[in-house]
């Protein structure tokens, strides 16, 4: 899976990642709904040594407090109503491999006991049945939740923290590296336009800029969604403000109209010979002219106009800078 970003907190949690993936330690991810933690969580295992073997993920609250231990662990023909047959649980699915728990801080503590034995002892027994069931699983899991807050309201286990808190990954919300928006936004608009045949389309400054002070709740995910369906009822070779849904276009605020009308204290407006403006698009041809011609790149002078490097390539063509 594609891992996005360049801010620097959030590479060095991922070379902690890196570091540890070939090894079989517990790994702990916390972060909020949405900043990627199954992505990362897919990625240790690709880049594990247990790589070739079975991938299984669960996410514990999504499962009713009844199903999960089956889910988990399997059952016996005939253990409860509805059990006709034999069902292997993910556990015994990822042996040899890597099964990722999200939302582990969901689980109920008899269930807590029993994962708890699987850690230590790698065994445990189906639901309704006796056969202890030995398996080789490496174990990754995550939360948003405060494991810590929880083991002091005697509904967290600690021995089970520190068993799968051997090595703790902290992934920041997305507010707190806007400097990765212009990449995730290139690499969504891009995937999203492939997914659905539409033309290639350049992102426009403001909107990064709009992007960038959303506060994003739902971190990665909301922003991936946003873009989806901006881009889809995108109608300009361009995705504008208006393009954004109310809730996002209306944070945006334009510049200081003060700095704009007294010449003398802004330097970012030439003036024609005579005086007068120009038309728009001759300040935004010399704008991506000086940046092409400074930078050498598409994707430098994106990175300094806060655009993608297909907006710049867009404009290259379009205003036909040498």
């Amino acid at each position: 899976p594609n891992i996005i970003g360049e801010n620097n907190r959030f590479i060095r949690e991922l070379k902690i990642c890196e570091r540890v993936a070939k090894t079989d330690a517990t790994i702990l991810l916390r972060g909020e709904s949405g900043t990627g933690k199954e992505i990362v969580a897919r990625s240790i295992h690709r880049s594990s040594l247990r790589n070739e073997m079975p991938w299984v993920a669960i996410n514990c609250a999504a499962i009713p407090e009844n199903l999960i231990e089956s889910e988990l662990f399997g059952h016996e023909a005939g253990a409860f109503t509805g059990a006709q047959k034999r069902k292997l649980g993910k556990f015994e699915l990822a042996s040899g491999g890597t099964i990722f728990l999200d939302e582990i801080g969901d689980l109920s503590m008899s269930l807590q006991v029993k994962l708890l034995r699987v850690l230590q002892e790698g065994e445990f027994n189906r639901v309704g049945g006796n056969e202890t069931i030995k398996v080789d699983v490496r174990i990754v899991t995550a939360t948003h939740r405060d494991l810590e807050q929880m083991i002091e309201d005697g509904i967290f286990r600690e021995d089970l923290f520190y068993r799968i808190n051997i090595v703790e990954v902290a992934l920041i919300p997305l507010r707190e590296r806007k400097d990765d928006i212009y990449l995730l936004v290139e690499y969504f608009v891009g995937k999203i336009t492939q997914k659905y045949q539409l033309p290639e389309i350049g992102v426009h400054a403001d909107t990064i800029e709009v992007l960038k002070n959303h506060l994003w709740k739902g971190n990665v995910r909301e922003l991936k969604n946003v873009l989806e369906r901006s881009v889809i009822l995108c109608d300009t070779d361009e995705l504008q403000v208006q393009d954004l849904p109310k809730k996002i276009s209306n944070i945006y605020h334009s510049y200081d109209k003060q700095t704009k009308t007294n010449q003398s204290t802004s330097q970012l407006i030439n003036f024609k010979d005579d005086g007068n403006l120009a038309m728009i698009e001759e300040y935004e041809r010399e704008i991506y002219n000086l940046a092409i011609e400074k930078y050498n790149s598409f994707n430098n002078a994106g990175k300094i106009l806060g655009v993608t490097h297909k907006t710049v390539a867009s404009k290259y063509r379009k205003f036909n800078i040498k």
